[in-house]
């Protein structure tokens, strides 16, 4: 029977024609994220794989820098930004996976803390490819000139143009940190997985930079999971294998 009141019907109408689009996103989200932790692995195997070998208190020679200044720089603005935002894309993963009881307000701290830090970590990362890349520029600047610029890339000095880099990654890691208490608290994973992430995640910042893709091995793994429990979490499969 139709109602007396036309308008209470156009607001029905109304009501419902939003409320599907907005189940419909709801019930993709988990998947979406979970593609979205997908990419932060690929992103981050990518760039440690393509990053030349070297320890993180040395500064390159001009010589070396200049022979694989198109690498360099690829590797870092595009590569590397990608893998920078794949901290805030974890960070969200791991919050929509819980989002309330136990570990939620960890989780969600954890998200905001990797969002903060991550666009400190691009710019940081966007930063060095191009200063290397810039200086190494025979045309436009000398040899002399651009040795004195990369000796202010070394994260160890005061006055390095990576600082910001530095600083994101640490925020980056405190988030995941807290996240990773979250995912323990909650016990809507394997143990393995908040654990793989801690020790993946520092050992990732902390490594020489020749075994920095084999320590972060367990962090893509805990992300991968993470992910995974995204999917199964939006089929409505909540039980913990």
């Amino acid at each position: 029977m139709r109602s007396a009141n036309p308008r209470n019907d156009d607001r029905g109408m109304t009501t419902t024609s939003l409320e599907r689009p907005t189940a419909r996103f709801l019930r993709l989200r988990p998947r979406l994220l979970a593609a979205a932790t997908v990419f932060a692995v690929v992103s981050q195997l990518a760039f440690f794989a393509l990053h030349r070998e070297y320890e993180r208190d040395e500064v390159l020679p001009y010589d070396v820098i200049h022979a694989i200044r198109t690498q360099w720089w690829v590797t870092h603005y595009f590569v590397g930004t990608a893998m920078a935002f794949g901290f805030g894309m974890v960070g969200l993963a791991i919050a929509a996976l819980v989002h309330h009881g136990r570990g939620s307000t960890w989780t969600t701290v954890g998200a905001a803390l990797c969002l903060l830090g991550a666009p400190a970590v691009a710019a940081g990362v966007a930063a060095e490819g191009a200063v290397f890349y810039y200086v190494t520029d025979q045309a436009g600047i000398s040899e002399e000139a651009a040795s004195r610029l990369l000796a202010h890339t070394n994260p160890a000095s005061s006055d390095s143009v990576i600082g910001l880099l530095v600083l994101g990654l640490l925020v980056c890691i405190l988030g995941s940190i807290a996240g990773a208490v979250g995912l323990m608290a909650s016990r809507e994973v394997l143990l393995w997985v908040p654990v793989a992430l801690v020790v993946g995640t520092v050992g990732m910042a902390a490594a020489p930079f020749s075994v920095t893709w084999l320590v972060s091995v367990p962090r893509a793994a805990a992300i991968l999971a993470v992910g995974w429990y995204l999917v199964r979490r939006s089929s409505g499969d909540r039980r913990v294998p």
